[in-house]
């Protein structure tokens, strides 16, 4: 009987541990966080999204993975299209050290999207950067709905799409949500999340564990229907911009000082600074509409705006400054004071040029494109430079050539040249005298004879 009592008290033990030992399992299957999720594979872009429910029911948490190392930033956003979307934005942090950095920004139809601050997110544990991947988590707080749109939490295909940036704005680094950031350079089609699947114990989602609410998508669409945003540092107006700009500042108003320094012709050098400033014009213009319809500061309070703008009124005065002073110059035949001023205004024009060019680089990201402007410029430089020294130089021995002492010297050497049997020149009687010695050579002494005064020349009469 008390073997019995002990084999069923062991009975019970080890019922007991068996129900401990499966009770993790079981809790974990009732904690397991609701979600829904979607794989693009060529693309290496994985999305994961969870609706809770109760007190964050205007939440959403997200888990998004896209590709880093062919991409500076990548992103997704709620919508059937970019227009009125709320697009969540992620990037390199400035120090590149642990959390990225996640923009929530409105989209715009071919215009820059814009950062938004009235959407708040929370970057959650297991975000980071590497080499190859974007990686975030992040609890998103009243994003159900925004001033342009909303979701339906209670879809079973609620839209969303992705987009990647290209990799010629170099390693975007910033902790800066409102960084200006380049058209992307693929994007998907519209593809369906279901977001009532996806309802339930708020937390991060994570993908592919939900079972039939893990999908598999298609991937980037090659048309343009997308509304994308024009890429800044390639759509028309920015380009139009740079062009006009560059072209004024590297080779037309540097080519109309050497024109006037190697020809001489002030109205060739006026017609060429005046080509330059009409490109002056059409960039600075070009530059301040593309930065109100896109949005880009379009208050024009970024430092290359500003200067851009002072640029021009010191490219504005010197055009004026010149073309006074040679007014003045034709009437009064003499040079005028106010040329000095033009001569200052001048290159300050080219080097405020030259250093708002670097700065609206940086400004787009184009930083690697900052080396190669730097260097051509200094060739240009070199060139003008160069050349100009060599007129300069042939200038001064023209000028030397034509000195009265050169002139005196021309002559001079032309006073014996009867000894060379050289015709004689001149008016005066004929000096027949022997040339002066050369150099070294002795003179012999020779015996004085008083001669006899000849008074034919002085018409007097000796006496007797």
């Amino acid at each position: 009987m008390a073997g019995h009592t002990q084999f069923g008290s062991r009975a019970v033990v080890l019922v007991t541990l068996l129900l401990s030992s499966l009770l993790p399992f079981s809790l974990a299957a009732n904690t397991t966080i609701p979600s829904s999720s979607i794989t693009f594979d060529d693309d290496h872009v994985k999305l994961a999204v969870n609706v809770p429910e109760g007190s964050e029911k205007a939440d959403l948490y997200f888990t998004f993975e896209a590709p880093a190392k062919d991409h500076n930033w990548a992103g997704f956003g709620m919508g059937t299209q970019m227009d009125n979307s709320l697009i969540f934005v992620v990037y390199r942090s400035k120090d590149n050290q642990g959390e990225p950095t996640l923009s929530p920004r409105i989209g715009n139809q071919h215009q820059m999207p814009i950062f938004t601050n009235k959407v708040n997110t929370t970057i959650l544990q297991g975000s980071e950067v590497t080499d190859d991947k974007f990686i975030v988590n992040f609890h998103c707080m009243g994003c159900r709905s925004w001033d342009e749109g909303e979701v339906d939490a209670t879809s079973t295909s609620a839209p969303f799409f992705y987009a990647l940036g290209p990799e010629e704005q170099g390693n975007l680094q910033s902790d800066d949500k409102e960084f200006r950031i380049n058209r992307h350079e693929l994007h998907s089609d519209i593809f369906p999340l279901d977001m009532k699947a996806a309802t339930g114990t708020n937390g991060v989602p994570v993908i592919g564990s939900a079972g039939d609410n893990a999908s598999t998508g298609d991937d980037d669409s090659d048309d343009d229907d997308f509304g994308g945003s024009p890429r800044y540092g390639g759509s028309r107006g920015v380009a139009f911009h740079a062009f006009f700009m560059s072209f004024a500042f590297i080779l037309v108003f540097p080519g109309g000082y050497l024109f006037l320094r190697l020809f001489e012709r002030v109205w060739l050098h006026w017609g060429i600074q005046s080509f330059g400033v009409l490109l002056v014009f059409l960039g600075v213009g070009s530059g301040i509409a593309v930065s109100i319809r896109e949005q880009i500061s379009p208050k024009l309070t970024h430092p290359h705006q500003i200067i851009g703008i002072l640029t021009f009124i010191v490219v504005l005065t010197t055009w004026t400054l010149g073309l006074i002073g040679h007014i003045m110059f034709k009437r009064k035949g003499i040079p005028s004071p106010i040329m000095k001023f033009h001569r200052i205004a001048g290159p300050s024009s080219i080097t405020l040029g030259f250093i708002n060019a670097c700065i609206g680089l940086a400004w787009v990201g184009r930083r690697g494109a900052i080396i190669g402007y730097i260097i051509f410029s200094l060739l240009v430089a070199i060139v003008v430079g160069s050349l100009v020294m060599m007129k300069n130089k042939r200038k001064r021995r023209r000028a030397a050539m034509n000195s009265s002492a050169a002139q005196n010297f021309r002559e001079g050497t032309t006073a014996y040249s009867h000894v060379r049997g050289d015709s004689i020149q001149g008016h005066g009687p004929a000096n027949f005298a022997a040339p002066p010695p050369a150099y070294g050579q002795s003179v012999p002494l020779q015996t004085f004879e008083s001669q006899p005064l000849r008074t034919e020349y002085y018409n007097v009469q000796p006496n007797k």
